[in-house]
């Protein structure tokens, strides 16, 4: 039972102003636990700092019609295995939790819950800095040392290069894993969107926000990104039917100037429901609503044609892969951009696409 591990938010704590605040319109973890049925998407805190970022929330206008909410209140124990098993709950039943933490929290728990669930995970993760080091310190290197063959691809962005190794950077190529840094991001946000649709958890970690604009966190720092593009991209991980959580870390109340910060985490959290209610149900995939595209290949290699596919429902587009195991069925289509695709027809496939071949086939 979820009560066993999930603390109820004191009655007391109803800060609402009007008939359109979301709080009015949230069933809220008070005395009772809320029936889940028929509720797709879930609020879950991992300490008190959470309570900030809800007060922010709460005040903010309801624009998600009626798709239903739930606020579960916080974990009464937010050690990994308690969280794991509260996560792998929500997800197993088909629901989507944001999980709000706090300064010390990383995305392990999170991770730990879909591997139980699947193999070949895809993680997002925005943040300054590559959190993986060589001298295995870092919380991306528990994941990967203990669970390497449940990790399929981890799509970074939002990192600025003047605070990663160069040795990183050479793991990172090395690992084909996917990279947007902070400049690529502000010169064409878009190229982000199809790295964070393939992900099926996103771990979003305050500190890619430049300090002006999110003072409440651990690591201020004078660059970053904008509120606006941390909005954006968190829509842009509302908006796929593939991701299954969405993490919210760093959250430093310390450090937060007149509140700002725990108001940017509400906004992005408000971006990412917005976006998850313009789902377009394109996930798992059918052939039958997408239209197929067959370019040559020659210069490639092994490959001597590539499919595109674009979708008749929402427009976004994707590339098959040559072949794949039953256990690499979720990975078959690769999503990309129209941009892709345009590339390709000139000869000039994306190295990210290129790279996926390379991680699932020999």
């Amino acid at each position: 039972m979820l009560e066993n591990w999930l603390a109820p938010i004191d009655k007391k704590f109803h800060p609402t102003h009007g008939n359109h605040d979301i709080y009015r319109h949230l069933s809220v973890y008070h005395d009772k636990m809320p029936n889940l049925k028929d509720i797709p998407i879930v609020i879950v805190g991992l300490d008190e700092t959470a309570m900030a970022i809800r007060k922010e929330f709460y005040h903010l206008a309801w624009h998600f019609n009626d798709i239903p909410i739930a606020d579960l209140g916080n974990m009464r124990n937010p050690n990994d295995d308690s969280t794991t098993q509260v996560l792998t709950e929500l997800i197993d039943g088909d629901i989507l939790p944001i999980i709000i933490g706090g300064i010390d929290h990383n995305p392990i728990p999170q991770f730990l819950a879909h591997k139980g669930l699947r193999q070949h995970n895809n993680i997002a993760i925005v943040n300054q800095r590559i959190p993986f080091s060589l001298n295995g310190k870092d919380y991306l290197n528990s994941i990967l040392d203990k669970y390497s063959k449940s990790v399929f691809n981890i799509g970074f962005l939002g990192y600025q290069s003047h605070f990663i190794p160069s040795e990183t950077l050479t793991w990172l190529d090395k690992q084909r894993y996917d990279g947007l840094r902070l400049g690529h991001i502000k010169s064409d946000i878009e190229d982000a969107e199809p790295i964070i649709r393939d992900a099926d958890m996103m771990f979003f970690q305050l500190d890619a926000l430049k300090a002006s604009d999110c003072p409440g966190h651990k690591n201020p720092c004078p660059n970053g990104l904008t509120g606006e593009e941390a909005c954006q991209l968190a829509k842009y991980a509302g908006m796929s039917n593939k991701l299954c959580s969405f993490g919210l870390s760093g959250y430093t109340p310390s450090n937060d100037q007149h509140g700002l910060g725990a108001q940017q985490a509400a906004q992005i959290l408000w971006y990412f429901i917005q976006g998850f209610c313009s789902r377009k149900g394109d996930y798992p995939y059918t052939e039958t609503n997408m239209t197929e595209y067959i370019i040559d290949a020659k210069g490639y290699g092994k490959h001597s044609s590539f499919t595109f596919w674009k979708s008749n429902n929402s427009g976004r587009w994707w590339v098959q892969l040559p072949r794949t195991g039953e256990l690499m069925k979720r990975h078959r289509l690769v999503p990309c951009s129209y941009k892709d695709y345009k590339n390709a027809c000139n000869g000039e496939f994306p190295d990210r696409l290129l790279w996926v071949m390379d991680r699932i086939i020999p």
